[in-house]
């Protein structure tokens, strides 16, 4: 297989803190330096991006996950998901005059609105079907996509069966950008628990793993699942698995009990 298309800053890796928090940077289109501070706060907030979108930090018997809030302020104790794919970013033509090993490939949005650059950097692209089908790739970034145009993308794992000319693919965000607050029911991936009031468009931390302070809706049961309430939005209500909601995500295990629209404990397992 080809080199993966990373220069130095771009490659990430495991490093420890000053106060033995271990960080785990991943591969990324995003420059973040190369150089991990001595401390990083889980429960800071900053207008422009610091690390990789899902940079992991273990702090503790807590993991939380390096996130770009969405358009509206986050509450602390709720839970978020991942964006919904949009028009246009599913099912879209893909270049087939591309050769094994190349990191870039163009893709044709026909059904949706333009693309701002880099929405898709660290996310992936799948193919979906044709000949190439079942791959999927790490995106390292993209210029706007255009609507009915052929745009290139740039990839970081490089190319390993040419896609067919009929050959479609699917641009997926990277799961941590631009997350917002879990709709009732939730309509996406569950990613994390804002541990503080994240201000609109900031970058931040959500936690995955361990202890957490969770809203609650209705009533829950100690050492028993949760999952994502269908009541209320952020929040966490008992999982049924008698028939009812087993097929449902899980978010975790209750701790400590407290009631309706007031903050259990509860052990994240979103990792």
């Amino acid at each position: 297989m080809a080199d993966r298309n990373l220069s130095t800053y771009y490659r990430g890796g495991q490093y420890g803190t000053r106060e033995g928090m271990i960080v785990e940077i991943p591969p990324s289109g995003f420059d973040w330096g190369g150089s991990v501070p001595p401390v990083i706060d889980p429960f800071a907030e900053t207008v422009s991006q610091q690390f990789p979108l899902g940079t992991k930090l273990t702090y503790g018997g807590r993991t939380f996950r390096y996130t770009h809030n969405g358009g509206v302020v986050q509450a602390a104790g709720a839970l978020y998901q991942s964006v919904v794919p949009a028009a246009g970013e599913l099912d879209e033509a893909l270049e087939d005059g591309v050769a094994v090993g190349d990191t870039g490939i163009t893709f044709t949005q026909t059904t949706g609105a333009d693309i701002d650059i880099n929405t898709f950097r660290d996310g992936y692209l799948n193919v979906r079907d044709e000949t190439g089908e079942g791959n999927l790739y790490l995106i390292h970034d993209h210029i706007e996509l255009t609507n009915s145009a052929a745009e290139e993308i740039t990839l970081v794992d490089p190319i390993l069966v040419v896609p067919a000319n009929a050959a479609t693919g699917d641009l997926i965000r990277n799961p941590y950008k631009a997350v917002i607050i879990h709709p009732s029911p939730n309509t996406a991936r569950i990613v994390g628990l804002a541990v503080r009031a994240l201000t609109a468009s900031y970058y931040g931390w959500l936690q995955t793993s361990g202890m957490a302070s969770v809203l609650t809706d209705g009533t829950v049961v100690i050492g028993e699942h949760v999952r994502a309430s269908d009541g209320t939005d952020g929040s966490v209500e008992a999982l049924v698995r008698a028939g009812t909601n087993e097929d449902e995500q899980e978010v975790g295990t209750v701790v400590a009990v407290s009631a309706s629209t007031e903050y259990s404990l509860i052990h994240l397992t979103l990792e």
